[in-house]
């Protein structure tokens, strides 16, 4: 039987439906839920309950391309205290010609990093806080 796994080239990201060039690596949202120890006097064993999900955050990198909107309107968001609208559009699926999925949440943009290096391009690190809530995730 075929594999079901695909490439992740023709993954598209949009802040404020402005799509965000030179995008290069992913990953993401680092959603945990933590467990909170319950265990008594009475407990035959230590008990848990669970915790608020902290739908944690979504990073990527790009190459730094100055005219870019995606990348301008990704600093601009630094300036702003509400969350932004993100999307991430998944490859293709090449019998539909859509996306596989598309996952959109609100997003507090709290890092767009600058680095470089000798014989490599200039590059920027991006950290978005996904808001209370969550997101959606859905094929479309």
């Amino acid at each position: 039987m075929a594999s079901a796994a695909f490439s992740s080239q023709g993954t598209k990201i949009y802040i404020n439906e402005i799509k965000v060039g030179g995008v290069k690596t992913m990953g993401g949202p680092t959603t945990t839920k933590p467990r909170i120890h319950v265990t008594d006097f009475d407990s035959a064993a230590r008990e848990y309950i669970s915790g608020l999900k902290d739908n944690g955050q979504y990073t990527f990198s790009v190459n730094y391309l100055t005219g870019d909107e995606g990348q301008k309107e990704l600093r601009r968001s630094l300036d702003r205290p509400e969350a932004q609208t993100i999307r991430v559009d998944l490859p293709n699926d090449p019998s539909t010609s859509l996306p596989r999925e598309v996952w959109e949440f609100a997003g507090i943009v709290e890092g767009f990093e600058l680095s470089g290096d000798v014989d490599a391009p200039m590059e920027a690190a991006v950290t978005i806080t996904v808001a209370a809530g969550g997101g959606t995730v859905s094929p479309p």
